[in-house]
Formats: C-alpha cells, structure tokens, sequence
C-alpha cells in the first residue's frame, strides 16, 4: 500500500500508465478466450442409453401439472387444449386445475369441456389471503407426482416440455430442486414485449 501511495504522489503518469497496460492487457485476454470458443469445435456427444427414452414409460417420472386461474372463463378451451397438447404418457401425468369456489364461472367453463380422466377440476376453498400461491398451494397438497410442473393460465408450453425437464433431472445433480423453462412471448409487439422476447 506504501508504493501505491508513493507512486500517487511521485510518479502519477507512471501508475496511469501501469494501470491503463494492465486493464488493456485483461480486455485483450478476455478478448482471445471469446474469439477461441468461437473457433472452437464443442465436443462431440458421447452415445449413451437414455433411460426416459430407451425403454417404456415405467421409466418415466409421473408429473402434477398445476395451474390456478381466477375469473378467467373465457380462456379455458384453448388453455385445455395447451395441457392436452402436452406430449407425455397420459398414466403418468396428473393435469390439476385450481379453481377458487366462488368462481362459478371459470368452473362452469370447465364443467362444459369433455374432460379425460387425468384431469381434475380442484376447488380452492375461500380463505386468507386471496392469492394465487394459496391456491397453488392448495392443489399442491393433493398432487401425486415425482415432479411438479406449474403453468400460469396464458403458458403455451412446447409439447415436448416435460419430456425435456425429466431428462435435465434424470442428468442433473441431486441437488437439482427446480428448473425455470425458457419464456418466450407469442406476440411480442409491445416495447416491453420486444425485449423480453
């Protein structure tokens, strides 16, 4: 700390000198590691046997999709048709609709739909606080799955999504406790929209 200060004091133009040499010098270094991941070829796959697809479906994971909507009725037929694009073995999924009691409504909507066995119209009771984590948590008491999925009532998952998440756990740490999916507007006009996009 001595020479620092005695550099300060004596010699400014040299320290601005050292310190400008050593900033270009570390720009330059990070500069050379980007240009070399360009050029370079990542490794190439080792083949291996999938468990989740090797097999049949004993070797998948059983999934609780939940999602919770409130006073959204007039979503519900293309909101379903999303859950039901989804493609995973419909023995092993569990598709959970929480539904607060006192919206006849969005109930009304879904008693109206052709429902498969699978999935399950859950009525949250009314109670404190009026949240969406309530009724999530809610549904969440009553799920069956190894792994737990929740979609927001607008989500338009990749049909594939599950198949993927299973697979990222199956490879992962077991530290491995939660996965964030991509988000990706469908239409993304807005300022806003444009960069999250």
């Amino acid at each position: 700390m001595s020479v620092f200060a005695a550099l300060c004091v004596e010699a400014p133009s040299t320290l601005l000198g050292g310190l400008y040499w050593l900033s270009w010098a570390c720009f330059m270094s990070n500069a050379i590691l980007r240009l070399a991941a360009c050029v370079t070829k990542p490794p190439q796959a080792t083949e291996h046997t999938d468990p989740l697809t090797s097999a049949s479906n004993e070797n998948l994971p059983h999934y609780s999709v939940i999602v919770a909507l409130y006073k959204e009725a007039d979503i519900v037929p293309q909101l379903l048709k999303a859950m039901l694009d989804l493609d995973y073995p419909r023995d092993r999924l569990e598709i959970l609709f929480a539904l607060k009691e006192d919206d006849h409504a969005t109930i009304a909507a879904f008693r109206a739909q052709r429902l498969p066995g699978y999935v399950k119209i859950i009525e949250v009771p009314d109670g404190f606080p009026r949240i969406k984590p309530r009724a999530l948590n809610h549904a969440l008491g009553l799920a069956t799955g190894d792994l737990v999925v929740i979609y927001d009532a607008e989500d338009r998952p990749r049909a594939d999504q599950l198949r993927e998440a299973a697979r990222a756990f199956a490879r992962g740490s077991p530290m491995l406790a939660c996965i964030q999916a991509p988000l990706r507007p469908v239409d993304a006009t807005s300022f806003i929209g444009r960069r999250f996009a």
